[in-house]
Order: structure tokens, then C-alpha cells, then sequence
């Protein structure tokens, strides 16, 4: 979907960003966090997760369905991924899943031109996401690419270096193309020639460091073509379908084609989706979106809600742009997508 930065934010962020940075070594991601340092916490909700008959499920083989944020780009979001926020979130808002959107060609925060910076950040979120015990998903946000085989070099690389590292932690969730898409290449991605050929390959080496962790695939327009997928889905264990949608832009017809999806045996896993229109910017739309909440329930789908972390006064954040940087956030601080995100989680709790 189409999310609007500000350029006086990002130029702010980047700045904060480039002066806490660190050299790293020549040929792998910068890291202050090696495979020593994954430090062992309490046994993860659901312990290793699995698919099993197209269903997520928990180690004991019970489908179960996680719930949470996503974050803006991790640039934006960086000052709200501390133990203090992101404890919060996990304690007194009942999420169990936290979505990392690393954004990939997005010029000056973007992976693949500021790797030292962006994984400077990154690392020190999946910490806070273990000791807070939240599965996580490191998700590799191609959108203003559109291609995945634009950076599929530098993404095999990442997800060499993520599985090798993270691997053994079973909260580790891959999302390895968020949204792939032809209106910002200016040519036609497609699943059979741009999108599944980049995925075995990047699967391929997330298997051979890690051969249990849950990986998500994505597919054309957007996430939304599950029903084209469906014709000829990659076969391999633990592997798992993103759809994304925006409650006002999104409706009937994107849920019978993840009903396609689901029919012919795949899982899905809403990695992403808003409860304004696909601008991210417009109202909240309340209806609409308990038609998706009831359709998610009645499918057992995971879910990501968008947007958590940056200061951009857009309808589907969560905050407030003022809202303190260290947690425990007086109703006052959030923004009306938040009122109602919280609501709906207290459905479950």
C-alpha cells in the first residue's frame, strides 16, 4: 500500500540514525549482536510454530492465531522499540506478534544502501522483541522496488546472516517479500517469473541455518494475488502466504481470493493490513473493518495491524506524534486507530 513519509521526518530520523552508527565487518551485516548473545527467555506462548494441514499451529499441532503490530518503516519506529515500549505492547495491550518492517530501496533508509545503519536498529528491536517474549517477524519490506529480484542478492545475504544468527529461536518468524508490485517498476511482476523464483532461492538459504522457523512469501499486486498463487504454490514445510489489506480500500472480492488460497491448502498469514484506505492517511473505517476481524476469526488467520512506532500524523498510527518514547501511553496519546485496536484486543484477553 501506499504509505506516506514526511520529508522533514526522514530527514530528522536519518540524521539521529547516521550519528549512532557503527563500522561493521566488509561482507556481512552490521551487528552488535552475534549468535552468542541470543539470550534464552521463557518458553515462547506456543512454542516452535508449524504449519500443519493450511493452518498455523502451535508445537503441540493446535492452530492457533497471533495477533499484533507491525511497525513503519524501523527508521521512523526506532525511538519506540525499547524494553519500556514494546514491554507495554506485550503486557498491557495483549499483542503476541511484532511485525519488523525493514524497508528495502527506500533511498536513505533503505537496506540495501545503508546496511550498517538499518541493521543498527534492527538487532537491538529483535532483543527487545525476545525479552519481552513476542514472536517476531523480520520482514523484508519491498514496496518502491516492486521486483523482489531488484535486491535478491542482498536479501539472500540478509536472510543467510538472520537465519544463521537468530535461527534457533523459535519466535523467529521470515516475511521475504512484503509487497511485490508492477506499478512502481514500470513492468509487470508477476508470481511465475519475478516473485517465485526470487522466493526458492532466498527459502533455499534460510534452510540451510534454519529448517524449522516459519518463512512468508508474498505475492503480485500488492500481497493480494493469493487466488493466482494458488496455481502454483511453492511446496516445503513451515511455509506460509501473506495477504495485506486496508479495511477501506478492501473488501469482498480480496476475500474470496484468499478464500482461493485457503481452499487449495495454503496458509495465509495477514502480515499487514489497516483500518483506513490504502493511503494510510484517510478514517478509520469501523464497519469494514469488523468484516475483516470476523473473516480473520472465522479462518484462524494471523494478523499484523499497521501502523505502530513512527511520529507521522497518519490515520492508521496507532499513536499520537506527541506520544512519550518509553510506554505505559495515557489514552490521551493515542490516536482513534488505537482506541479501536485496543478494543478489539480486549476481546481476547
Amino acid at each position: 500500500m501506499k504509505k506516506f513519509i514526511a520529508l522533514i521526518l526522514a530527514v530528522m530520523m536519518v540524521m539521529s540514525v547516521m550519528a549512532g552508527c557503527t563500522e561493521s565487518a566488509a561482507n556481512t551485516p552490521d551487528t552488535n549482536v552475534s549468535e552468542t548473545d541470543v539470550v534464552e527467555t521463557a518458553e515462547p506462548k506456543y512454542g516452535q510454530l508449524q504449519v500443519k494441514d493450511g493452518k498455523l499451529c502451535g508445537e503441540d499441532g493446535k492452530p492457533v492465531q497471533l495477533r499484533g503490530l507491525s511497525t513503519s518503516n524501523l527508521v521512523y519506529s526506532q525511538f519506540r522499540l525499547n524494553d519500556g515500549c514494546i514491554g507495554t505492547l506485550a503486557d498491557d495491550w495483549g499483542i503476541d506478534i511484532f511485525r519488523l518492517a525493514m524497508y528495502t530501496y527506500e533511498g536513505h533508509t533503505g537496506y540495501p544502501t545503508h546496511k550498517e545503519e538499518v541493521m543498527g536498529i534492527l538487532e537491538p528491536a529483535i532483543k527487545v522483541c525476545q525479552d519481552n517474549n513476542l514472536y517476531y517477524i523480520v520482514d523484508w519490506h519491498i514496496l518502491y522496488d516492486g521486483d523482489p529480484l531488484m535486491y535478491k542478492d542482498e536479501a539472500v545475504e540478509f536472510f543467510s546472516y538472520i537465519s544463521e544468527t537468530y535461527g534457533d529461536d523459535p519466535r523467529l518468524i521470515y516475511e521475504i517479500c512484503n509487497e511485490p508490485n508492477t506499478e512502481k517498476t514500470g513492468y509487470e511482476v508477476t508470481w511465475e517469473d519475478n516473485i517465485r523464483p526470487y522466493a526458492v532461492e532466498v527459502i533455499e538459504a534460510i534452510r540451510e541455518n534454519d529448517p524449522d522457523n516459519i518463512i512468508i512469501i508474498g505475492s503480485s499486486t500488492y500481497s493480494q494475488d493469493l487466488d493466482i498463487t494458488a496455481k502454483n504454490p511453492i511446496v516445503g514445510d513451515n511455509l506460509m502466504y501473506t495477504m495485506h489489506f486496508y479495511s477501506g480500500s478492501h473488501g469482498d472480492e480480496l476475500r474470496a481470493k484468499t478464500k482461493v488460497a485457503l481452499d487449495a491448502g495454503m496458509a495465509v498469514f495477514v502480515t499487514e493490513w489497516g483500518m483506513t484506505d490504502s493511503s494510510g492517511a484517510g478514517k478509520v473505517f469501523r464497519e469494514e473493518t469488523e468484516e475483516w476481524i470476523e473473516f480473520m476469526d472465522e479462518n484462524s488467520l494471523s494478523w499484523c495491524m499497521w501502523q505502530y512506532g513512527s511520529n507521522v500524523n497518519e490515520g492508521t498510527n496507532v499513536l499520537a506524534s506527541y506520544a512519550n518514547m518509553e510506554g505505559d501511553w495515557p489514552e490521551e496519546e493515542y490516536r482513534e486507530s488505537g482506541l479501536y485496536f485496543r478494543e478489539i484486543m480486549d476481546r481476547y484477553q
